[in-house]
């Protein structure tokens, strides 16, 4: 069905691949990377066995630029879906199907749609404002990283949110005793919309903004850093990202699937950081670091970085 003027609808792109091999998630996810397409704009869906990761457009044209922005990459056994959805449906399914749940033991994540209906007895909600299911806590990675936040509660003043998204993590971390907010993402409209929930939520972060992490100071080191990004950015990152950390601070990534974990393992191997925990899901994983105590030679640039 096409898109008619009086019910202007949502563009759905789509990559799978021929074949399904170790990685290949996340392949897709960066193909999407590459064009310009927002970490927190990237879902995967499952069809009948299959993996699809998907980018949502308002805007036709931004979706044809997209569009051919991709079929002249040298792609092989990657097939482009393009699918028209009515927004009426979109929004209208999206909001039916998203209600108000536990993302932690203490905290709650409801639609502000619902929040009239919300009764938060003793549990604490974080109110989120979208149209999209992106950076809601419904991602088995969103949800590990906001336990592992949690479950530091009382260890942590200053908090460094990268990739924030929609800001749900730095909102866990305020919920969760921090005082020292900072928020960053290199997505401009990311950072609008952790804005408007920092602004439902009636906090404040001591920063927010767009910017490309390996343009951030190092001179401010934070208690705890928190990275959700896909395993590939951990990786090339990965010296600016400790360097950002406290010596007996805290990080947290997610971002990688159950098998680029010996991938992230061997590339974080030789740095300062000392393995806390490992939380597993059915398709991903997050891992907390402590950061040594003593500064490490190992953080001068190596041959593998």
């Amino acid at each position: 069905m096409g898109l008619s003027t009086k019910q202007p609808g949502v563009v759905e792109l789509s990559l799978r691949a021929g074949s399904s091999t170790p990685g290949t998630s996340d392949i897709l996810r960066q193909v999407l990377l590459s064009v310009g397409v927002p970490n927190e704009q990237i879902i995967e869906n499952r069809e009948d066995g299959v993996t699809w990761v998907s980018t949502y457009f308002r805007s036709p044209r931004a979706a044809r630029r997209c569009q051919n922005l991709i079929a002249v990459l040298p792609l092989k056994n990657v097939k482009l879906r393009k699918r028209n959805i009515l927004r009426t449906h979109w929004e209208g399914k999206w909001k039916l199907d998203f209600n108000p749940f536990a993302l932690t033991r203490r905290i709650d994540i409801v639609p502000l749609w619902r929040k009239k209906d919300y009764r938060p007895g003793r549990r604490q909600p974080v109110y989120i404002d979208t149209i999209a299911a992106f950076g809601t806590g419904l991602h088995e990675t969103t949800r590990f990283m906001a336990q592992i936040i949690e479950e530091n509660r009382g260890r942590f003043a200053s908090f460094l949110d990268i990739g924030t998204g929609t800001g749900i993590l730095s909102l866990v971390a305020l919920k969760s005793g921090g005082k020292d907010i900072v928020a960053i993402d290199i997505d401009r409209y990311s950072v609008r919309v952790a804005r408007s929930n920092m602004n439902v939520n009636r906090v404040r972060f001591q920063a927010l903004k767009a910017i490309d992490l390996l343009k951030l100071s190092s001179r401010q080191k934070f208690d705890f850093v928190a990275a959700n990004l896909i395993t590939y950015e951990l990786i090339r990152m990965r010296r600016k990202i400790v360097s950002l950390v406290k010596p007996g601070g805290r990080l947290a990534v997610s971002g990688v699937s159950l098998e680029n974990l010996p991938r992230l393992r061997k590339a974080f191997v030789r740095l300062p950081l000392r393995c806390v925990k490992v939380k597993r899901g059915k398709e991903w994983v997050a891992v907390l670091f402590q950061r040594r105590g003593r500064r490490s030679a190992s953080l001068a640039k190596d041959p593998g970085q």
